[in-house]
């Protein structure tokens, strides 16, 4: 008859993974997930692989002298659990929003403001601005519609640690819940954070292949012999002055990492000869955020200058999943909007959607042509917070620290 294993702390042999576990049942809806895009009927999201199952082999910790992130070290790369398949929530009601032409700002406004622009330049004048004649204003809102959706991801990989008589959760103590079946912390919307824990019933107890259970293992400083030559004598016990005083004339002193032992310490398994493997459920909160900006309408402006810019909100929808723009003032939003909420759903299916929110931007930008001692130049006045951006200003000597230029 077969010489039975000892059972370690777990119920599993020691040395054996636990055995392998199935599904379970289907998991809850939990959340909100995204619905398919637009002009689909699908649920979310597309199966990509199985629901609520880890790789085997699995584990889990839990009790109070939790492991610290440098001592455990995961052993398995992590796999993505797609999210259950539910029917998608109610839509939030499209919000109607109505435009207003851009007014332009008097002369003398425009003046003031770039002369107030080039006091604090620190390498142009402001006389230019003080006596320049401006000869054409032309002032327009551009628009930019933006989206962010609030996604969680969920995913699992094996963790080993050292074992050091902690409480071992084996399944032993029950069926281990499905992925999206553990609860975890509220996270704050639009906010990106992480959260670790382990899977529950999920742990068991091995012996360290690194020292081969023994706890410590052969010191490569001196290959286990327990002394090193002396570095002052290199070997020989002796100086120009006689004996070597720091090895007493023997040639060697002791190893320190071993102190003369000849082992040291296994550092995987701290010197316990066991680890325990668990599978540790990673949570992950993410924020996607899509822009498109209608260069077109900001006058020459560049892109990066309008986004730096503060802008005005003109409509704004939050819900768990938002509709598409439609029979708005401006055709072109609503095709973004149709654009970049279809491409969410398709990009982000093994993610779960928490919640959307839908923008559109108002930057009002105006252009101006001014004249100042023969020489035409263009300067713009953008933003809410009315911002001067000046490239053709006359008198500049433009340095690399210019803001305005």
């Amino acid at each position: 008859m077969a010489e039975k294993q000892p059972l370690l702390s777990g119920g599993a042999p020691a040395g054996a993974p636990p055995p392998a576990y199935g599904q379970g049942p289907p998991p809850a809806p939990y959340g909100q997930p995204p619905a398919a895009p637009y002009g689909q009927q699908e649920v979310y999201p597309p199966q990509a692989g199985s629901q609520g199952a880890y790789p085997p082999p699995a584990g889990a910790y839990q009790g109070q002298d939790t492991p610290s992130s440098a001592e455990a070290q995961p052993s398995a790369p992590m796999e993505v659990i797609v999210p259950p398949s539910v029917a998608p929530p109610a839509m939030v009601p499209y919000t109607p929003f109505q435009v207003a032409p851009q007014p332009n700002p008097s002369h003398n406004e425009l003046q003031a403001a770039l002369v107030d622009t080039m006091d604090q330049a620190c390498c142009a004048g402001a006389k230019a601005a003080k006596d320049m004649k401006i000869q054409t204003v032309v002032s327009s809102n551009c628009y930019i519609y933006q989206l962010q959706t609030f996604t969680e991801k969920r995913s699992t990989h094996q963790k080993t640690v050292a074992y050091s008589n902690q409480f071992v959760d084996g399944p032993e103590n029950g069926q281990p819940p499905p992925p999206w079946n553990i609860g975890t912390m509220n996270p704050h919307p639009f906010q990106p954070s992480e959260q670790r824990l382990p899977v529950p019933h999920t742990s068991f107890v091995h012996s360290c292949k690194r020292c081969a259970g023994m706890g410590n293992r052969q010191c490569h400083s001196c290959n286990s012999c327990g002394h090193n030559p002396c570095n002052f004598c290199h070997g020989t016990g002796r100086t120009d002055n006689g004996r070597c005083n720091s090895c007493q004339g023997r040639g060697q002193r002791r190893c320190d990492p071993c102190n003369g032992s000849g082992r040291v310490r296994c550092d995987r398994c701290k010197g316990s000869g066991r680890l325990m493997t668990y599978t540790e459920l990673v949570v992950l909160w993410s924020l996607h955020e899509s822009k498109r900006v209608f260069e077109e309408d900001a006058l020459g402006l560049t892109q990066k200058k309008l986004l730096e810019g503060k802008t005005h909100s003109l409509m704004e929808q939050q819900g768990a999943l938002v509709p598409p723009i439609q029979g708005s003032p401006l055709p072109k939003v609503d095709n973004a909007s149709m654009e970049l909420i279809n491409h969410h759903n398709q990009t982000f299916t093994q993610e779960r959607f928490l919640q959307q929110k839908q923008q559109v931007l108002v930057v009002p930008v105006t252009n101006v042509t001014a004249n100042w001692e023969g020489r035409t130049f263009h300067f713009y006045r953008y933003g809410c917070d009315h911002r001067i951006h000046a490239p053709e200003y006359p008198q500049s000597g433009c340095c690399w620290c210019c803001t305005v230029m």
